[in-house]
């Protein structure tokens, strides 16, 4: 996950200006309809849900590490934490394009104060870091103290 959000942000970073010139409305459009149109690459297709649009020739598949970090997965490859760049980039332009949707009509400032009056997301956000270092050995204490007592 953090590898793909990496790599989006600098490409975002990189190609801001010329983003920026797209109407949030349409980019916010566009980039949920490339995002629900590419989420079956995985499974050899673009489409919407399981309506096939069109077949990925299966040569694709077949090119490497390179081509599974853009979303045609090698079969070969294994991973329990694996979010290519294709969908993905898509889904985070929709953040992109929502925030200047809103940043456009003076909406983002009141959208960050009503989360302010939630203490338990404040707190989840200024402390995100510390919580995802210290989640896995936390859940893996609880599973061994559960395992202790069955």
């Amino acid at each position: 996950v953090l590898f793909m959000l990496g790599v989006s942000m600098m490409l975002v970073s990189a190609g801001y200006d010329g983003l920026s010139k797209v109407p949030p409305l349409a980019g916010l459009l566009v980039s949920g309809a490339l995002f629900l149109l590419t989420k079956p690459m995985k499974r050899g297709y673009l489409g919407i849900g399981d309506i096939r649009l069109w077949k990925l020739p299966e040569e694709l598949y077949d090119m490497g590490y390179f081509m599974t970090f853009l979303g045609l997965k090698d079969k070969d490859f294994y991973s329990s934490d694996y979010f290519p760049l294709f969908p993905w980039l898509f889904l985070f332009l929709v953040g992109f394009y929502l925030f200047h949707l809103l940043q456009k009509k003076g909406q983002q400032k009141r959208a960050g104060k009503e989360f302010r009056r939630i203490p338990v997301l404040s707190f989840l956000g200024r402390h995100s870091l510390l919580i995802y270092m210290l989640h896995q050995p936390v859940l893996y204490g609880v599973a061994m103290v559960v395992k202790l007592f069955m």
